[in-house]
């Protein structure tokens, strides 16, 4: 009877001790899986980042090509192309708004909202500078000096604070992925130790219930 409830201790004693080893495997894996996570979620508001400044980065240049394209219409005397210049002007700084608009709703860092909030006046006195350009143009009027002069300048301003604003994203996105780099090596070894740990405790244990 002695004997029986002794193997019977042993046994539970086991049991126990396999449920500890266990939860404390989950207990790690959880832990992993949440770094990994909060890793996978910056990455991806990265890539989103990336994606709307290089969308910005587009209209950059799309609204330089209408004006552009407009001049040159009111050069050939097309009226009609100047028009179409000026609507495409209307929808590339509705773009350009709009891509600065995402980014400003991502979770990103001070110095990069910062940036942002900088660009945008330069977005505006950009499309101003093209918009009375391409207004000129549609009353068959040739920019002067100073409007040519002054929108040359806000394309100058705000292609180098876009190409802070780029650079600056760049750098997180690449820390952001040596980070998660980072956490996923972690996590495997941290798995493996827990694992190896686990075994060797349960081995130890099993022995000393065994041929304690």
């Amino acid at each position: 009877m002695f004997k029986l409830q002794s193997i019977r201790a042993k046994l539970t004693a086991l049991a126990v001790l396999a449920l500890s080893m266990v939860a404390l495997t989950a207990i790690a894996g959880w832990w992993a899986s949440e770094q990994l996570s909060e890793a996978a979620r910056a990455n991806l508001t990265s890539a989103s980042a990336i994606k709307h400044q290089k969308e910005a980065d587009m209209m950059h240049d799309a609204i330089r090509s209408d004006v552009l394209a407009g001049l040159l219409a009111l050069a050939m005397q097309d009226n009609a192309a100047v028009r179409t210049a000026k609507q495409d002007l209307t929808e590339h700084v509705a773009e350009f708004n709009t891509a600065l608009s995402e980014l400003q709703n991502l979770p990103l860092s001070d110095s990069i909202e910062g940036s942002v909030t900088k660009t945008l006046p330069a977005l505006q006195s950009y499309a101003k500078a093209a918009d009375q350009i391409l207004n000129d143009a549609l009353a068959g009027r040739a920019p002067d000096v100073s409007a040519r002069g002054g929108f040359d300048a806000a394309f100058k301003t705000l292609e180098d604070t876009m190409g802070v604003l780029g650079d600056q994203i760049e750098a997180e996105a690449l820390a952001s992925a040596a980070n998660t780099e980072r956490l996923a090596a972690w996590a495997r070894y941290g798995m493996g130790a827990v694992v190896l740990m686990a075994a060797a405790l349960l081995l130890t244990i099993s022995a000393f219930l065994a041929y304690g």
